[in-house]
């Protein structure tokens, strides 16, 4: 009993009220926050990516970016369920 009248004492000072006061805009800043943000992707209907994807090497054929740019691309067209493929362009690093 004494703990409650305690807290309802540190209630009505001044110092308390403040912290009170502030924890509850703090409280309100948050939910209105999360009620402004904007509506979930998944919302839009239609599976992301919906086209397929390209992957630029800007080195030629058969070197070490090269193949690691395909097995990238196999283990991306397994998990997204989209051709994934890989283009060659020597000097497209755009330089």
């Amino acid at each position: 009993m004494a703990r409650r009248a305690r807290f309802i004492a540190a209630l009505h000072t001044g110092s308390a009220a403040r912290f009170g006061r502030a924890r509850i805009e703090a409280v309100l800043v948050v939910l209105a926050a999360l009620l402004l943000s904007p509506v979930p992707a998944h919302a839009q209907g239609e599976a992301y990516p919906s086209k397929p994807i390209k992957i630029i090497v800007n080195f030629a054929p058969g070197g070490l970016v090269d193949v690691l740019g395909r097995i990238i691309a196999t283990q991306l067209t397994e998990t997204l369920g989209q051709p994934v493929t890989v283009d060659n362009r020597t000097g497209a690093s755009g330089c």
